[in-house]
């Protein structure tokens, strides 16, 4: 099978179908995957996925398809590749039209619905929830835009922070980013340090995959020593991505976290680990 886009859909599509035994090739024309994900997180998300025997083949674009051969430029390349089944999984486009929406006076465009932080639309009585506003497709996504434009419009104010919304790749092992990334920070002038350790500082993580590369990394706002940024590639990460949402949203510093006691042994000890660090 070819996978085409480096994505949550198709990364995670690539992780099932490669544990099913099939011999998997994905192709990204972007230079790294998982694009947005913190650069080291994502370089290290590869390299896991390529030691299970998943090829993945960036900067490369799809030129020609027929049949079951490929035309691929790969680094201003073109490779054949044959393969027995073809995934698109390039990214969705929300579904706008056919709706009366252009007979309205709702703003929009072929990338959703556009709405601001409480989820209402250019019309102050209309709010607009889930995956056709184009941002972040994701379920909890919508489930919080929904609970925000309920808020809204029983004339409680409410507003939607889509910093704090865990990001989630649902592979083995599974990867989470929350918060702020260095990119966002240095595009922000916002000034921050970052830490990080591998899981193996977890002694439930040792005893239970050893050593693998997995890695957790802290954004923290150099100034207030609070924490603005996470990500971790590591099995059990979605489970802790609610601790650390908390955290970020009620501005807990490193000192706080510090004084946090963490039951032990978990996987959730590494954030105890990284706020310690220093």
């Amino acid at each position: 099978m070819v996978i085409v886009g480096a994505g949550v859909i198709g990364l995670e599509a690539a992780d099932y179908f490669n544990a099913a035994g099939c011999e998997v090739t994905v192709l990204e024309s972007a230079p790294e995957i998982a694009g947005g994900m913190d650069p080291d997180i994502a370089a290290l998300f590869r390299k896991i996925l390529q030691r299970k025997g998943i090829r993945i083949h960036v900067n490369s674009t799809v030129k020609n398809f027929g049949g079951k051969e490929l035309l691929v430029d790969m680094d201003g390349e073109d490779v054949h590749i044959t393969t027995e089944a073809v995934l698109i999984a390039v990214g969705r486009t929300p579904v706008v039209e056919g709706y009366g929406l252009e007979k309205s006076d709702i703003n929009y465009n072929q990338d959703g619905i556009f709405i601001d932080e409480s989820c209402r639309t250019n019309k102050l009585n209309v709010f607009a929830c889930g995956d056709v506003t184009g941002k972040f497709m994701l379920a909890h996504t919508a489930y919080e835009q929904a609970r925000i434009a309920i808020d809204n419009i029983m004339g409680k104010e409410a507003y939607i922070n889509y910093h704090l919304i865990p990001k989630v790749y649902y592979t083995s092992p599974e990867v989470i980013t929350i918060g702020l990334s260095e990119k966002e920070c240095v595009a922000g002038d916002i000034p921050y340090i970052t830490r990080e350790l591998p899981l193996t500082y977890s002694g439930k993580y040792f005893a239970e995959h050893k050593k693998d590369g997995a890695k957790a990394k802290m954004v923290i706002d150099s100034l207030s020593k609070t924490v603005i940024g996470f990500s971790m590639i590591g099995d059990g990460a979605s489970e802790i991505a609610l601790a650390v949402e908390l955290m970020i949203a009620n501005k807990l510093s490193i000192e706080d976290i510090g004084k946090l006691v963490f039951p032990h042994p978990t996987v959730g000890e590494i954030i105890h680990e990284l706020a310690a660090m220093g």
